[in-house]
């Protein structure tokens, strides 16, 4: 039998709204993560980097406020 204790289970939701997150490679499924995150309330686009080699394709969404760079390795520090 299985229990699930919910009291011991906390969750800081403002914490994780202002958590960094990087997508390397936002093609079609990155950018409808990001969309869908930013659209669920789940953090603000600022808080979400987006990476793709041809960063023109990805123009559209500087207007939502995404972070845009061709570069991972700056991307996840």
């Amino acid at each position: 039998s299985y229990e699930l204790h919910l009291s011991s289970f906390v969750f800081n939701l403002s914490s994780f709204i202002s958590m960094k997150t990087a997508i390397l490679g936002a093609g079609n499924l990155g950018i409808a993560i990001a969309q869908g995150a930013l659209k669920a309330g789940v953090t603000e686009a600022k808080n979400i980097t987006l990476t793709r080699r041809h960063l023109s394709k990805l123009d559209h969404l500087t207007q939502e406020g995404f972070v845009l760079t061709s570069n991972n390795v700056e991307a996840v520090k």
